[in-house]
């Protein structure tokens, strides 16, 4: 299998292409708010060193960019925006709390602090996709939450789109190709009916549902797998930085090692789920490029990066509640040990019959699949870890199956095709339901599973508080978010 062409390792000096220069802008920006207005101002110092240090790489290439890849790429990120229900208001159940955070961080004096059931309440939480967005929201008046968020995903969605394309020169194979990936996840939509069958209850609607969260509600296991189309819509805060490193992971080779630690790093406060989903990936590209480690430029990058990653970190692990995972619990997993083997054949089956060989040939291919083996292992006392860490490694082995599929024969294409069609019901259901605004889960009656508030319930209004978020939603996920005490490193209000 050739994969597309890459061109040779790239020097520590090497020029970027704008794509890349925008997506590192992107996931920059977020830093470096958080270090002007949320740290204490000793650790300014590092921020000017990030800033310093991202002169190299942000001077783009002269190479001639694809100006129709760039359309394609804004009408697939403007469809995205119109699922998700900008134009609706009509938005799945997690964007009560992207709004509830974003209007907080919005209305309030940065570090934010909040008076929530008497007492004083620390935001305490991966605010990246939000700080950019209220920033503006904060210097031009005119700028409500709605429009700078809405532009802000819009442009991380067009990031997304054009780097997917920029890995194809035919542009029919590049529309094709995303398309694809867009449509790509597991075969959720058979594992539902099955299940439902097995257990003999009701035939569940054929059309918008969101079938992803089968494992838990059919077997109790608090994991999940997300289609490239759920990730996009309902945690973009996480899946848009993901995704953005991973394609960049992929084609290593056109940029230098210190470039690709500084992205890296930069996750720290939009995804620490998406980070660790994508260490062994990193740890991979260091070993394999460990005779560029010794550079100057590379040691200073690492050291710089990898502390304003730890600043974060420190920031995010004040009083942090525990549950999320449990890598200690493994060897418990055992009596579920057939639930879950059936989870990762109807999750990562599709990934094995496209891929064949190429799943284990490939080494990023086999990272990632070692990474989705052992994490339904791990879960805890909610999917998020599992969900969550998935991101990045799903991405990849999504780019890698078209790959394989656009360079596939007459014969295997059509093999890979019908296991496409094992995914398709999954990623037409999510999408049905987006733009349905969960009514088929509504009629459901109230003992079925599918009409949880979790999946039922959509947020119609863009100016929630923090406050109207645990209303609705439920209080006991107040620590998730916000904690009594100032976090580490964080200054005063």
């Amino acid at each position: 299998m050739n994969y597309p062409s890459i061109g040779p390792i790239s020097s520590p000096h090497a020029r970027t292409t704008l794509e890349a220069v925008i997506a590192y802008l992107y996931l920059l920006a977020p830093t470096l708010i958080f270090f002007l207005f949320f740290v204490d101002p000793f650790l300014l110092p590092i921020a000017a060193l990030i800033t310093g240090l991202s002169l190299f790489w942000c001077i783009p290439s002269a190479r001639k960019e694809n100006s129709f890849y760039w359309v394609i790429s804004a009408l697939v990120a403007g469809i995205l925006i119109w699922i998700a229900g900008f134009s609706r208001n009509q938005f799945a159940w997690d964007w009560f709390k992207h709004w509830a955070i974003l209007n907080e961080i919005s209305r309030n004096d940065w570090p934010v602090s909040l008076e929530l059931q008497g007492s004083t309440h620390y935001l305490r939480y991966y605010v990246g996709a939000y700080l950019l967005p209220a920033l503006l929201v904060k210097t031009f008046s005119i700028i409500t939450p709605k429009i700078a968020f809405c532009g802000y995903l819009f442009l991380g969605y067009v990031i997304i789109c054009k780097m997917v394309l920029s890995r194809y020169v035919v542009p029919t194979r590049a529309v094709c190709a995303l398309l694809f990936i867009l449509a790509l996840g597991g075969a959720d939509f058979y594992a539902e009916h099955l299940l439902r069958a097995l257990k003999d209850m009701p035939s569940a609607p054929f059309l918008g549902i969101h079938s992803e969260r089968w494992a838990y509600d059919n077997l109790g296991l608090p994991i999940e797998y997300s289609s490239i189309i759920t990730a996009l819509i309902w945690v973009p805060h996480q899946s848009i930085p993901t995704f953005i490193f991973i394609l960049m992971a992929l084609r290593h080779q056109q940029f230098s090692l210190s470039f690709l630690a500084a992205t890296f790093c930069l996750l720290a406060i939009w995804t620490p789920y998406g980070m660790i989903g994508a260490l062994p990936i990193v740890l991979w590209l260091f070993w394999s490029r460990r005779f560029e480690l010794g550079s100057i430029l590379n040691i200073v990058t690492f050291v710089t990066f990898s502390a304003a990653a730890l600043v974060v970190a420190l920031y995010l692990s004040s009083d942090m509640p525990m549950g999320g995972a449990c890598i200690t619990c493994i060897s418990q997993r055992l009596p579920k040990l057939n639930e879950l083997l059936f989870f990762l054949l109807a999750e990562l089956g599709i990934f094995v019959f496209i891929l064949r060989r190429n799943i284990y040939r490939d080494r990023l291919c086999l990272i990632s699949l070692i990474i989705l083996l052992i994490l339904p292992f791990t879960y805890g006392n909610t999917s998020d870890f599992v969900m969550r860490v998935s991101l990045g490694p799903i991405f990849l082995l999504s780019v890698r199956s078209i790959d394989t599929l656009m360079d596939a024969g007459p014969v295997k294409k059509k093999m890979v095709l019908a296991a496409l069609i094992l995914c398709l019901p999954t990623s037409i259901n999510e999408i049905g339901y987006f733009i349905n605004s969960g009514n088929s889960h509504r009629r459901l009656p109230q003992f079925d599973p599918l009409s949880e508030q979790a999946a039922a319930l959509f947020a119609t209004d863009t100016r929630y508080s923090a406050a109207d978020f645990f209303q609705i939603c439920g209080w006991k996920f107040l620590p998730q978010y916000f904690i009594t005490e100032k976090p580490r490193l964080l200054k005063s209000n």
